[in-house]
């Protein structure tokens, strides 16, 4: 399978049970990561209909839900 970017709303990427927890502080150094250097390592998901199921990244994941509703709420 060929890998392709895509720019897909967050909203539309399904998040499963994960073994692991999503670690606050890990999500608190990748907004400030992001900020500076942009995105370096892709969110890895499969299709699933008309959504998308994540496969990995699940921090940039949260990441980027912070940083959407950070951005939503200050109308930026």
């Amino acid at each position: 399978m060929n890998a392709v970017n895509l720019d897909i709303p967050v909203a539309d990427i399904i998040q499963g049970q994960r073994l692991r927890g999503v670690h606050k502080e890990t999500v608190a150094r990748l907004i400030a990561s992001i900020k500076a250097q942009g995105l370096l390592q892709p969110i890895g998901v499969k299709v699933r209909g008309t959504k998308y199921k994540l496969i990995w990244g699940a921090h940039r994941l949260a990441t980027f839900k912070v940083l959407l509703l950070t951005i939503n709420n200050h109308g930026v």
